[in-house]
């Protein structure tokens, strides 16, 4: 999309009385409009997330961007907590001190931080390195297990090679580094019957690079509609038949007694591993008894 389509988006957004925004990606910040598009929704008022690999928040301009238009909230995947895995993680060299750079600049502007860890064969061994780095910091974290392949499957054998084994899961659960702070999430799911155990889907909803809109990134089954031209209103109210009515989760997720626990995966996730392989199905299973197991 353009920059002024975004605007128009943003526009059409506020009429609305949407709130919030979170720019994802890929990576946001590389968008060479950003600044523009950043700073006409920071003035519309919308409370601005980002989720960024972090390496930009350690150059000059982005942090004189930032301490002007300050977010209310930065996520960071920090997958490291050396130069050496960093750079093996992220395939590119010299970035991790401007990684560091940008967290010491957002803790110093009490900008909201926190640090989304997914843990591979390359970086399972710095997990402990990462959480006292975080502790220490007090930035909150969330750890999971759970990498997808891309939706045209074209990487299949490269994720496969990356994933942690069931075993190695469970022993990190064990030793409870991957925590499941979700118990009043859970309450509130079973309150409402949302057939999602997520709860983004009750309150917001997905836009790719070209416009059209889904439940989230994980779900785009339906609705798939041009958010330059849909009502928004009307798409809400197709999002909440869908998040309550329809049946998402697979059938043999029906009769297992993981169900009400199985933080492992979404169950948009657990879906579209069923329509991929057998085999992708089946890892996302064993993970999670292999966590509740325990």
């Amino acid at each position: 999309m353009t920059t002024q389509q975004l605007f128009f988006i943003f526009d059409k957004l506020e009429k609305h009385g949407v709130m919030s925004l979170i720019f994802t990606g890929g990576e946001p910040l590389v968008r060479k409009d950003f600044f523009e598009i950043y700073r006409y929704a920071y003035q519309k008022g919308f409370q601005i997330g980002i989720l960024t690999n972090g390496v930009n928040l350690g150059l000059k301009k982005y942090q004189d961007f930032f301490s002007r238009y300050p977010p209310a909230r930065v996520m960071i995947s920090m997958n490291a907590i050396s130069e050496r895995t960093h750079e093996k993680v992220t395939g590119t060299r010299g970035n991790f001190a401007r990684v560091l750079k940008g967290v010491s600049f957002l803790k110093k502007k009490k900008i909201p931080l926190g640090f989304q860890i997914t843990l591979t064969q390359l970086n399972a061994h710095e997990l402990d390195g990462i959480q006292a780095f975080s502790r220490k910091r007090r930035i909150p974290y969330i750890v999971t297990t759970n990498i997808c392949d891309s939706l045209n499957q074209r990487r299949k054998k490269e994720i496969e090679a990356l994933r942690l084994s069931p075993g190695i899961i469970k022993a990190l659960s064990c030793r409870g580094k991957i925590s499941h702070e979700v118990e009043e999430k859970r309450k509130l799911l079973k309150k409402k019957g949302n057939q999602f155990n997520c709860t983004l889907v009750e309150r917001s909803f997905w836009v790719d690079p070209s416009g059209q809109t889904f439940l989230c990134a994980m779900h785009r089954d339906e609705p798939c509609q041009d958010i330059m031209k849909c009502d928004l209103d009307r798409l809400f109210e197709e999002h909440q038949k869908i998040v309550h009515e329809k049946q998402i989760r697979p059938e043999e997720c029906l009769s297992c007694k993981f169900i009400e626990r199985c933080d492992f995966a979404c169950n948009a996730a657990l879906r579209r591993a069923k329509k991929d392989t057998p085999e992708e199905f089946k890892y996302i299973c064993s993970s999670v008894f292999s966590m509740q197991n325990t």
